[in-house]
Formats: structure tokens, C-alpha cells, sequence
């Protein structure tokens, strides 16, 4: 079985045959001739799961975040509710973090208006 590791000797990639059998040498580093431990393997292995599950955390996160944006614009423009109605309808549809950053969006058109009264800004 092949697997993608990274040498803590020299840094190199490693995508290699690992010998599950062999409980001496399972990996060896074809640079600097590093043998892998099978702990290091596990860890490698854990990490790299990790990573995949926070991106998929992050993407889904984010996914809603840009939902959230778009429902509160929504709310502004084709349900006539005021700033402060949109917020309370986001918390109550989303939570009070998403609220919170759809409240900082407000506070940052407002900065950004010069006295302007502009119900949504592009988003």
C-alpha cells in the first residue's frame, strides 16, 4: 500500500510502499534514507485526516456565511425590513454570530455611506 508522508529528517516527500509486515523498516525516506517509525506514519495519517475534516468544517462554514449575507440583502431589499429587523431575523434563523456579523456589515455600509441613505450596498 502506498502512502504520501513527509520526512522529518530532510522535509522531502515521501510516496511510497509502506510494509505493514516489516515492524523494523515499514518506510524508508529515498533522500536521506529516514526510517519511518510506525507512530510517525499514524501521526502523519491523523493530521492529514484532520486537515481534510477542518476544510470541509471551513467550506461549509463559509457556505453559510455567504447564505446568511444573501438572505439578509434579501430581507433588505425585497421584504422592506429595516436593518434592525433583518438582524432579528437572522438571529432567529441563524444565531446571534451571524447576527453579529451581519450587524458589523451595517456599521460598515455606514462608515462607508458619507451621509448617503442607501437601504443595501453591494454585496
Amino acid at each position: 500500500m502506498s502512502k504520501k508522508l513527509y520526512c522529518p529528517e530532510c522535509t522531502t516527500e515521501y510516496w511510497g510502499p509502506i510494509n505493514y509486515s516489516s515492524p523494523i523498516k515499514p518506510a524508508v525516506c529515498n533522500e536521506c534514507e529516514h526510517v519511518f517509525s510506525f507512530a510517525e506514519i499514524n501521526l502523519q495519517e491523523r493530521t492529514l485526516e484532520f486537515i481534510k475534516q477542518k476544510e470541509k468544517s471551513m467550506t461549509r462554514y463559509k457556505d453559510q456565511c455567504i447564505e446568511v449575507e444573501e438572505k439578509f440583502g434579501a430581507y433588505l431589499t425585497n421584504d422592506g425590513m429595516t436593518n434592525q429587523q433583518a438582524i432579528v431575523a437572522i438571529a432567529k434563523e441563524y444565531g446571534p454570530s451571524h447576527a453579529f456579523a451581519c450587524a458589523t456589515l451595517v456599521e460598515e455600509w455606514n462608515a462607508n455611506d458619507n451621509g448617503e441613505d442607501n437601504a443595501m450596498h453591494n454585496m
